[in-house]
C-alpha cells in the first residue's frame, strides 16, 4: 500500500510538471503522510499443522463440538486462535477450512483433562511454545491449552488416536447396596474394590453395545466396541466424602456409552440388575438401560503410541510426541484440582446424583419402554411398546462419542 501511494504521488507530480506547475505545490495542497508499514498479516505467515493438548471443565458448555445456537468449548478455542493471530478471523466460522479435527468429542457437562485438537496454524517460523501461551491469554480460566506440538501435515487427531481413557467419578457409597450398614464416610474396602472390579471385567473385550447408545441396530458394525480396560481407580475425597473412579479405556466409544456402563455397574453393585439381564444387554436383545448424570464423567487422556513412535520421535522435523511431559502433567493435575473436581463435587451435582440414585432404585430393567427406562409399572399396568429408532431403521450410525 505504501508503494502504491508513492507511485500515485509520482504520477501526480509528473502530471503537474507537464502542465508547468510545481510538484511541491501538489504536495502542499493535500499533504498526506506515507502509510506506516503493516505488520505481517495472518494470511502471510506460513501455515503449520499443529496439535493442541487441551483441558477444560464442561460446566456451562454444550459439549466440545460446535453446534448452532449453543455455546461449546470449540467456540472458545477457535475464537481464541483468531485473537492470538493463529487463524484468519474470516475463517472462524469455517472449521473445515482450518482442517480442524478433534480427537474425542465430549457431551454437555463432560470434562476433559487431556484432549487433542489439530488445525492449520499460522505459526510461521515462531517456536511452537507460543501457541499455548498466546491461546491461554485469550481463553477463559475453565479452558487451558496444556501444550502444543508440530505434527505431520497428514495428522488426524481422531483417526490416529490409539485409545481413549475416561473416568466416571462417584461417591464410594453409590457402589454399595441401599441397605448397606457401612457409613458413607467410609472408603471402599479392598474386598469391595475386588468385587466391583469383577463386575467391570465383564465389559472387557469386544461386545455389541447397541443398548448402550441410541440409533444403532445390533447387527450394525458400528455397534461393536472393544474395551481394553475397565477397573476401579482411586479418586480424591470431595465434600468430605470418599470418591472412586470407574475407569474405562477403549479404542473408541459411542455417545452415552460410558455413562450407561457406569449406570449399569452401579445397578449391579446395588443388586438392582440381575446377572442374566446384564448379559442380555451385551447381545442382540433389546434392553433398556439408565444413563448416569454427565457431571461425573471426564476424559482422562488420549494415547497416540503408534504416531509418537513412528513420527513424533523425529526431532529433525521439529515434531513432538502427543504424550505430556512431567511438567505438563503437573499443570494438568493442578487444573483438575482447581477447575474440575470442585464442579464434580459441588452441592448442585451431589443433589442431582442423589436424585438419580433414587430414580435408579425404581428403574425397571425388564420393561420395554423408553430409553430413559422409568419406574417399574404398577400392578396391572400395561407395558409400553417402543418403536425402532429412526436412525437404525434407516441404516444410519449413531454419532460417535469420540
Amino acid at each position: 500500500r505504501a508503494g502504491r501511494a508513492r507511485r500515485e504521488a509520482k504520477r501526480a507530480a509528473a502530471a503537474v510538471a507537464a502542465e508547468g506547475g510545481s510538484a511541491l505545490a501538489v504536495s502542499d495542497a493535500k499533504p498526506t503522510a506515507a502509510p506506516a508499514a503493516e505488520p505481517p498479516r495472518e494470511s502471510r505467515k506460513a501455515k503449520r499443522k499443529v496439535a493442541m493438548i487441551v483441558a477444560y471443565s464442561g460446566a456451562g458448555y454444550h459439549g466440545l463440538q460446535r453446534n448452532p445456537n449453543v455455546r461449546a468449548v470449540e467456540d472458545e478455542l477457535v475464537e481464541a486462535a483468531a485473537a492470538a493471530g493463529f487463524v484468519a478471523p474470516a475463517l472462524v466460522a469455517d472449521l473445515q477450512a482450518l482442517w480442524w479435527c478433534r480427537c474425542a468429542r465430549t457431551d454437555k457437562g463432560v470434562h476433559a483433562l487431556s484432549n487433542v485438537i489439530s488445525f492449520m496454524c499460522a505459526l510461521g517460523e515462531e517456536p511452537i511454545e507460543v501457541v499455548a501461551s498466546r491461546m491461554n491469554a485469550e481463553l477463559p480460566d475453565a479452558i487451558r491449552v496444556l501444550a502444543a506440538r508440530r505434527t505431520t501435515r497428514g495428522f488426524d487427531a481422531h483417526k490416529l488416536c490409539d485409545s481413549r481413557e475416561y473416568d466416571y467419578l462417584l461417591p464410594a457409597q453409590a457402589l454399595r447396596p441401599l441397605d448397606s450398614l457401612i457409613a458413607e464416610t467410609e472408603p471402599l474396602t479392598e474386598t469391595e474394590i475386588v468385587q466391583v472390579d469383577g463386575l467391570l471385567a465383564a465389559f472387557l473385550g469386544t461386545h455389541i453395545f447397541h443398548n448402550y447408545t441410541s440409533g444403532l441396530a445390533p447387527h450394525m458394525k458400528q455397534a461393536q466396541r472393544h474395551i481394553l480396560e475397565a477397573k476401579v481407580a482411586p479418586a480424591p475425597s470431595l465434600r468430605g466424602l470418599p470418591y472412586v473412579a470407574l475407569r474405562f479405556k477403549g479404542s473408541s466409544f459411542l455417545i452415552h456409552q460410558i455413562r450407561k456402563m457406569a449406570a449399569v455397574t452401579i445397578a449391579r453393585a446395588g443388586g438392582l440388575l440381575t446377572e442374566e439381564r446384564f448379559r442380555e444387554s451385551l447381545t442382540v436383545a433389546k434392553v433398556n438401560l439408565p444413563i448416569a448424570p454427565p457431571s461425573g464423567l471426564m476424559l482422562r487422556g488420549v494415547q497416540f503410541g503408534h504416531y509418537d513412535k513412528t513420527f513424533g520421535a523425529d526431532k529433525t522435523a521439529a515434531r513432538g510426541v502427543m504424550a505430556l511431559t512431567e511438567a505438563e502433567e503437573a499443570v494438568r493435575d493442578a487444573f483438575c484440582a482447581k477447575r474440575v473436581l470442585p464442579v464434580v463435587g459441588s452441592e448442585e451435582n451431589a443433589t442431582a446424583l442423589r436424585s438419580w440414585l433414587e430414580f435408579l432404585q425404581t428403574y425397571d430393567f425388564l420393561r420395554d419402554g423408553n430409553e430413559q427406562g422409568g419406574p417399574r409399572p404398577k400392578p396391572g399396568e400395561a407395558k409400553a411398546g417402543e418403536a425402532a429408532p429412526a436412525a437404525a431403521a434407516a441404516g444410519q450410525a449413531a454419532p460417535l462419542h469420540n
